[in-house]
This record gives C-alpha cells, sequence and structure tokens, in this order.
C-alpha cells in the first residue's frame, strides 16, 4: 500500500518545516533539562538503538502475533528522539520521535510535534504481516488470484473419500495478512476552553487466507475442498471531535466514520468432484467444466456520533453521561446465485442489493457520591439498542453452486426457500452500589445489577437477569485480603423453539409442518436463551510481612446451573489459583515466580434424532467436557557485581488439556459413540536479557530465547493420515515447534 499522496506532502511540509527551526533557534535542544540541584544524573530524553536477531528456524504459528514468521536474520531498529525548547526560555515547542523495525515487514513510526498547550500533529505509519497456519497445501493453480484451476491430469471423483495419494499433488502455500496503516490528527486549542481534533487513517490488507468450499451435498463423505482466498480491503476511519474543559464541568461531542472496501467480488474454484451419485448434482456443473464462487466480505459504511459529559455536583458527587448514536449500512451488490451456465435460474434474486441498514443507539448515566460517615456510592444506568431496518426478502438458494434451483408449481414452495431475518435487540442495565467503612481497615461493598434484553427472531424474546454482591476488603499491618460473593438469576420468557425455522421460510412452507416440529425442538434449548442460576465466590491475600519477600494467593469457584433445559447446556463450573511470590536477596538479586491452575466443566445433553418423538431414552446422549490450564513461571533480576552489567532471565511452563466424554445408548448402529482422544498443548518460554553499560551515553544488549509447543489435535492431519482424501487440502497441521533466538543489539542514548 502506498501512503496516500496528500499526506504524504503534508508530514514532509511539516517536518521539513520543524527541522529548519530547529536549526535557527538556538534554544531548541535535544536534551536541555532544567539542572538538579543535587547534581544527579539525569536520564537520556533520547535513544537509537541498531542490532541483529537470528532464528533458528522457520514458524508459522510461532510468528503470528510477533512478525517472526521466517527463520534467518532479521534487522532490529528501535528509537526515540524527545526534543523540547529550553527549559529557561519562553518555548512551547515540543518534537517525539518514535520509530522500530524488525525484519523487513514489520516496522512502526510514530511523529508527534507542536506547541504545548496550543496546538500538536501526531502522524504515523506501522505495517505488520500475520502468518498463517503451517501445512497448508492446495491442489489449485492460480494462487493469489481470483481464479482457481486445477491441474491437466487431473482425475475427478464423485467424493474426497474417492481420492488416493492426494498429498503428492499438494503444492505448500504461505498463507499470510499483510497490514500497512498509516494516520494523521490534528488538535488545536480554542478560545473558551475549547479544543477541537481532526483526524484520518488508512488501513490496507493483503495476503492469503484459509477458507473452504462444498461442491453438492452427501451424508457421510465430503465433498468440500480448502483453499487459499485473497484478501485486498481497505478501512478509511474519520474521526473529528470539539471538547470543553473547565472546573464546572466537561463535555465532549465526537464524530467517527468508518469506511470498508472489499476490491474483490470473490473467487472461482473448480470443482473436483464428478457429482456422480450425488443427486441433484447436475454433470453440467462437475469436472473439469463447473466452478464454485465464494463471494469476499461486502464493504459497508459506519458513523456514529457521541456526546460524553462531566458535571461536580456539589462538593462530593459527579455526574457522567454518554449518548451514542449510531448508522450501519451494507449496499453492496448481489454476487447472484450462480456463475454456473448449466444451472437455469427460473427464480431470480428479489433484490440486487441487501440494502442494510442498522441504527444504533445508546445512553448511559452514571453517579458517583461521597455520602460522609463513610459512606461513598456509585449507580448507572444504560440503554443499548440495535435496531435493524434492513429489508426482508424471499431467496430461493442453490446449494453449493452444484443443484439445480427448485421450481415449485406454487412460488417458494421449496426447503430452499428462506426470508432474511433482520436481527435488532435492546438492552437495559442499571448498577447499584454502596460502600461503607465498618472500621479504618475493614470496608463492605454491597451491589445489585440488574439486566434486561429483548430480542427479535430468536426462541425467545425476552430475558431478565438480577445479581447482587458481597465483598469485604481488609488491611492490616503487613498486606490485605478481599472475600466476594455474587449470586445472579436469569429469568426466560416463553421458549418457542422453532421461532427461527417459521419466522425465515415462506407461509407456503411453514403450513405444512405442525408447531412441534422436531427441526429446533423447544427442549434443545440454547445457553443462553434459558434460566439459568450463576453463583460466584472470589478471594485473595497479599502477605508482605517484610521488606525483602511477598506472598499473593487468589481463587475464584464458579457454577452456572441451567436446571430448566432438559437438553443443552446443563451446568458449568470454573475454578482458578492464583499463587504469586517474590523474594530479595540481598542488593542486586531478585526473584519472583507464579502458579496459575484454571479448570472449566460443563456438562451437556442432547438426543438422537431417529423418530418424530424423544420418548425413547436410548436417544439421549451426554457430553461432559473438562478444560484445563496450568501455567508455571518465574523470573530473576539480577544487578551484578561487575559494574554496568544487569541480567534478567525468565521461564515459563504450560499445560493444556481438553478432555470430551460421550455416552449414549444404542438407539440405532449411528448413535453408539467412541471417546474422543484429548487435545493437548505443552509449551516452554525462556528469555535471557543482559544490558552491559559501555559508557554513560552507549549500551551493549544482548538476549537468548527458547520457546517450545507441541500440540496435538484430532481434527488435524497428524492425527489422520487420511486427512487429505476427507477434505481437499486440509494438509494444516497442529503447531510443533522449538525455536532459538539470539541477539544483541547497541544502544546510544542523548
Amino acid at each position: 500500500m502506498k501512503t496516500p499522496r496528500f499526506l504524504s506532502i503534508a508530514l514532509a511540509a511539516q517536518i521539513a518545516g520543524l527541522w529548519a527551526m530547529t536549526l535557527q533557534a538556538q534554544e531548541f535542544a535535544l536534551s536541555n533539562p532544567m539542572p538538579s540541584a543535587t547534581g544527579a544524573v539525569l536520564p537520556k530524553t533520547s535513544f537509537v538503538e541498531l542490532g541483529l536477531l537470528g532464528l533458528s528456524r522457520r514458524s508459522a504459528e510461532f510468528g503470528r502475533y510477533n512478525g517472526l514468521g521466517d527463520g534467518g536474520i532479521f534487522a532490529l531498529i528501535d528509537g526515540q528522539i524527545r526534543l523540547r525548547d529550553r527549559w529557561n526560555s519562553d518555548g512551547l515547542r515540543y518534537f517525539d520521535l518514535d520509530l522500530s523495525q524488525l525484519g523487513l515487514d514489520n516496522r512502526r513510526a510514530v511523529l508527534r510535534f507542536g506547541h504545548q498547550g496550543d496546538d500538536e500533529w501526531r502522524a504515523g505509519f506501522d505495517q505488520f504481516t500475520r502468518t498463517g497456519a503451517s501445512g497448508f497445501g492446495s491442489v489449485f493453480s492460480g494462487t493469489g488470484s481470483t481464479l482457481l484451476r486445477l491441474p491437466n491430469d487431473w482425475v475427478g471423483a464423485a467424493r474426497s473419500g474417492d481420492f488416493s495419494a492426494l498429498s503428492k499433488r499438494f503444492g505448500a502455500l504461505d498463507l499470510s495478512v499483510e497490514r500497512k496503516r498509516a494516520h494523521v490528527t490534528y488538535t488545536k486549542r480554542l478560545a473558551l476552553d475549547l479544543e477541537a481534533r481532526l483526524g484520518f487513517s488508512h488501513e490496507h490488507r493483503d495476503g492469503l487466507r484459509a477458507t473452504s468450499m462444498s461442491f453438492g451435498a452427501d451424508a457421510n463423505v465430503a465433498v468440500a475442498t480448502y483453499f487459499a482466498q485473497p484478501i485486498d480491503q481497505d478501512n478509511d476511519r474519520l474521526e473529528a471531535s470539539l471538547a470543553h474543559v473547565s472546573r464546572r464541568g466537561q463535555w465532549s461531542v465526537h464524530y467517527t466514520g468508518s469506511f470498508f472496501t472489499d476490491h474483490l467480488a470473490g473467487t472461482m474454484v473448480q470443482n473436483p468432484f464428478t457429482g456422480t451419485g450425488l443427486t441433484p448434482f447436475l454433470p453440467a456443473v462437475s469436472y473439469p467444466n463447473g466452478y464454485g464462487f465464494l463471494s469476499s466480505p461486502p464493504s459497508s459504511t459506519a458513523h456514529q456520533l457521541a456526546f460524553d459529559g462531566g458535571l461536580p455536583l456539589f462538593t462530593r458527587a459527579r455526574l457522567t453521561t454518554h449518548l451514542g448514536f449510531g448508522l450501519e449500512q451494507q449496499n453492496d451488490p448481489f454476487a447472484g446465485y450462480s456463475i454456473n451456465p448449466g444451472l437455469a435460474i427460473t427464480t431470480p434474486l428479489p433484490r440486487s442489493t441487501l440494502g442494510g441498514l442498522v441504527y444504533k443507539t445508546l445512553a448511559r448515566l452514571s453517579l458517583t457520591a461521597n455520602l460522609g460517615d463513610g459512606f461513598d456510592l456509585d449507580a448507572s444506568a444504560s440503554f443499548d439498542a440495535r435496531d435493524n431496518r434492513t429489508p426482508r426478502a424471499t431467496y430461493l438458494y442453490l446449494v453449493s453452486d452444484s443443484q439445480i434451483q427448485p421450481n415449485p408449481r406454487l412460488p417458494f414452495n421449496s426447503q430452499n426457500a428462506r426470508i432474511n431475518a433482520p436481527y435488532s435487540w435492546q438492552k437495559q442495565l442499571a448498577h447499584l452500589a454502596l460502600h461503607y467503612r465498618l472500621a479504618p481497615d475493614l470496608k463492605l461493598s454491597l451491589g445489585y445489577d440488574f439486566d434486561d434484553r429483548t430480542r427479535s427472531y430468536q426462541a425467545v424474546r425476552r430475558t431478565t437477569e438480577q445479581t447482587g454482591k458481597l465483598r469485604l476488603f481488609y488491611t492490616f499491618a503487613w498486606g490485605d485480603a478481599a472475600l466476594s460473593t455474587a449470586y445472579g438469576h436469569r429469568h426466560a420468557g416463553r421458549y418457542i423453539g422453532n421461532q427461527i425455522f417459521f419466522t425465515t421460510r415462506p407461509t407456503v412452507v411453514t403450513t405444512q409442518f405442525n408447531s412441534d416440529v422436531i427441526v429446533d425442538h423447544p427442549l434443545a434449548r440454547k445457553y443462553d436463551l434459558v434460566d439459568r442460576t450463576r453463583q460466584n465466590i472470589e478471594g485473595h491475600i497479599n502477605l508482605d510481612p517484610v521488606a525483602y519477600a511477598g506472598l499473593g494467593l487468589g481463587g475464584t469457584l464458579g457454577r452456572d446451573d441451567y436446571d430448566q433445559s432438559v437438553y443443552g447446556l446443563k451446568r458449568a463450573d470454573r475454578n482458578r489459583l492464583d499463587v504469586d511470590l517474590h523474594l530479595r536477596l540481598g542488593a542486586g538479586v531478585k526473584l519472583s515466580g507464579f502458579v496459575a491452575l484454571e479448570t472449566h466443566r460443563s456438562l451437556q445433553a442432547n438426543y438422537y434424532l431417529g423418530g418424530a418423538t424423544l420418548s425413547n431414552p436410548d436417544q439421549v446422549w451426554q457430553a461432559r467436557n473438562r478444560d484445563t490450564s496450568d501455567i508455571v513461571g518465574g523470573q530473576m533480576d539480577w544487578t551484578t557485581a561487575l559494574d554496568g552489567l544487569a541480567v534478567k532471565a525468565s521461564v515459563e511452563r504450560m499445560w493444556t488439556r481438553s478432555r470430551i466424554d460421550v455416552s449414549a445408548g444404542s438407539f440405532t448402529a449411528a448413535s453408539v459413540v467412541a471417546p474422543l482422544p484429548d487435545v493437548t498443548a505443552k509449551s516452554l518460554k525462556l528469555r535471557v536479557h543482559a544490558d552491559y553499560q559501555l559508557n554513560a551515553d552507549l549500551a551493549l544488549r544482548g538476549t537468548y530465547g527458547f520457546d517450545r509447543l507441541a500440540a496435538r489435535d484430532w481434527a488435524y492431519l497428524e492425527a489422520d493420515p487420511l486427512a487429505y482424501a476427507s477434505l481437499l487440502g486440509s494438509g494444516i497441521r497442529a503447531p510443533h515447534y522449538n525455536i532459538h533466538q539470539i541477539g544483541a543489539s547497541l544502544r546510544y542514548g542523548f
């Protein structure tokens, strides 16, 4: 992405003008603070650091969030420049520049300059590459374009399982998305205690992401393929605000506009299946002439106007408010039912665009007050609404660009007929808390929360939840402790299990079904739309009996009960224990460590859909989930006897495990279950960092790191040697790597 020309010209002119002003004004210095009366050495305000970082190998998973996806040698550049007018001058000018670069694809620069208390320019640029999963392969040529073709000698088959030795035909792909963002903001102080701000940012995303597409339908064997879909997206953001600050109160008006543009209509993928035996799969849309089409995300816009205000009441209270109004629109042209000329479209699209339109409203009022005699109060109330005004229409869709469009005698009398459901909701929240100091070292807090929600096009229209809270906080000579508990109950209204089924299909279809149609049975309730009782207990104690040692203990016990649910989520438990310890051994060594143990358990029940009733208990099956995460870590900070040398070392070990136990009756052969293998991950992180101060201005820095991650997941390739054949292109593997990092740099302060 190229930085917009107007932005480049403006930045260049401002920077050139600033440096010219710097050279002309002798009192403008890099570092000229007010002299210290004690003669102490003041810290450097600016620095430049240059170095190299080497990685032992490449790993997409390791580099997903740190930008180190490729092995080899990386350039390290980091710097900061702080310029100010001299402390004994009348000038208020300043100049700040922060920049960093890691390798060739990840960099950041932020520039800030202006006159203190008058105006400010802020501009910046950042670039980051996010890598994808490793092991991803593709049989298609043309990756990176919107047209993917199979090899000329490809032999079609009816199902994925009919392909053999596919791994030899796959070419490995590097999935990554590059993000570039430039932004500029100008702030000006006006008369009457007003401040105006105007900002603009432009972001471009470019790269490849893994996605999939199905061709036809089959009950037991996949007829789908993974492929790399190109990304070419822009997001522009405009912000403007006007604020007022004084002793009598504060207020601000803020506008935000977001404009998302996707420059690609979608991706065409050649169909690798012959369609034999799959009805109504037409030969005209199978291999080699058939193609599937997957749309890219639609372009959209959003606008928001917000007001924030704060007003002191008397001398011990403050009232704050927030009002927000938003408008979201999505009106991209539809791609059409199918791109295959072999599929006759007898019923065209009812609309050329969605005409998506959503209004959002948020109003919040908060009050904090000191009532005297040890009493404090905080209260708030809010109203949040999403009003979806998108027009409704009936669409007669085609399945996977491979099956014919139904042509019923009665219009839309087909299971393929769907009416879009413009989902809307309203939330009304209230909070009240009273804090009372029972004694100088003991504080009691009582709280109450109210949550009322209404929804459209859902099985339950309204839910209400009330929660009571109690907390005790105690301080003593060598520490503090706290204990809190909360109890809440959510009540759901009438559950209409088939609400979505009946509201998203035309009347000519719904009149053929009874109200207890099994498609969405009212007993199989969604966990967020049913009665729930929530209990939670938390506590901690911090002990610092001496200046060189300390211990912290914390824990949480929680349970959610869905006792009114016959099927669905029945119970969820959460437990957590934290231990922190720190020791200071003499003047030069500090040790710290922690242990964090966390467990989540849940129980869910459902039924095997083998008939029209639920009277047979053998149809019932249950699943018990148990997820654990255990982390142990430690750190040492050592100021050595060698003058100017400081060493910091840390280690972290983590174990995670997800277990799913399934039990079921023997209603049919298909209902017989086997235990699922555990999903596990083990990681180790080791870091050693050393700083050696060569002189007052120059420091040598060194770093070593080791990262290990070993994950196993039955859904990935190593657990299923036939994964290539089960789903074309699913060569993605669970993360597994051992990586060493060695870096060295010189840091010059001035």
